[in-house]
Parts: structure tokens; C-alpha cells; sequence
């Protein structure tokens, strides 16, 4: 019971699913070491050096996605504590519809949707700083002007 729990902590999307991290890692590790163990087993002592390298991709390529994807959940659950801050229910909505919508099917598409999020971000950060204090001004005054501020702001980070 224990252990299951310490996994469902473990598999947090806040933490950055660290379970996930330590899986990707222990099986570039296990193919590392097994690839080439295999090889010798089998006789294959010529092939000793491919099992190292096939062991080897292996261990950076899940290395590479454990990092990546510890880092794009701690961004994601950063990026809706953030979202949330604003007070702007629309804006958050709307925030995780597009995270929803937006799973990459390989790495290009990954990158694209990135500098796409990056894009719209910046464009509505930039914006936020302008319009949420004129909107604030007209419904409520220099109080909503100051409100405005304080949300554009938030946008922008």
C-alpha cells in the first residue's frame, strides 16, 4: 500500500511525474548493460560493439524524453498555477483546451506546437499589458484601470 501510494505521489504531473524520469533512465540503463550481454550469450562476440551502441541510443534517447517530459509537466502545471492567477476563468479555459488539443505525434510537431504556444503567449502577454488596464478603466474606474495593470502584468510573465 505504501509503495503504491509513494507511486501515485510519484506520477504527480506538479512534480514533474518523477516515476516517469526514473523508468525512462532504468531502461536506458537495462539496455545499456543487457544489449550487450545478450550478444556475448547469443556468441555474437563481433556484434559486442553493436550491442553497446544500440544499448547507448537507448540510454540518451530515454534520457533525452525523461528530462523532456519531466520538464514540460513542472512548465505545464507552472503555466496553470499561472493561469489561474490571472482571475481570468475565460483565459484559463481556453488555456487548457489548447493544451489538450495540442499533443504532438513526433518531435517536429512538438517543436512546431512550442514555438506556436511561445508565438500566442507573447502576442497575448504584450497585448494583456495594453487592453486588460483600458478594460479594467471602463468598468471600473482607475480601481479597474490599476486591476488592469496588475492582470497584464501576469499575462506577460
Amino acid at each position: 500500500a505504501i509503495i503504491q501510494m509513494l507511486r501515485l505521489v510519484g506520477s504527480a504531473g506538479v512534480l514533474g511525474a518523477p516515476v516517469t524520469l526514473v523508468d525512462s533512465l532504468g531502461n536506458g540503463l537495462h539496455d545499456l548493460i543487457v544489449a550487450p550481454l545478450e550478444d556475448l550469450k547469443r556468441g555474437h562476440i563481433g556484434h559486442f560493439g553493436t550491442g553497446v551502441a544500440r544499448g547507448g541510443i537507448s540510454l540518451i534517447s530515454n534520457s533525452i524524453y525523461g528530462v523532456a517530459n519531466t520538464a514540460r509537466m513542472l512548465s505545464a502545471a507552472a503555466g496553470g498555477g499561472l493561469a489561474r492567477c490571472t482571475l481570468d476563468e475565460k483565459f484559463a479555459r481556453q488555456r487548457a483546451m489548447g493544451l489538450e488539443n495540442e499533443k504532438p505525434s513526433h518531435a517536429l510537431s512538438g517543436i512546431s506546437a512550442g514555438v506556436k504556444a511561445l508565438g500566442r503567449g507573447v502576442v497575448g502577454g504584450v497585448s494583456g499589458v495594453v487592453v486588460d488596464p483600458v478594460i479594467g478603466a471602463r468598468r471600473d474606474g482607475v480601481g479597474g484601470f490599476l486591476g488592469g495593470i496588475g492582470k497584464g502584468m501576469l499575462g506577460l510573465v
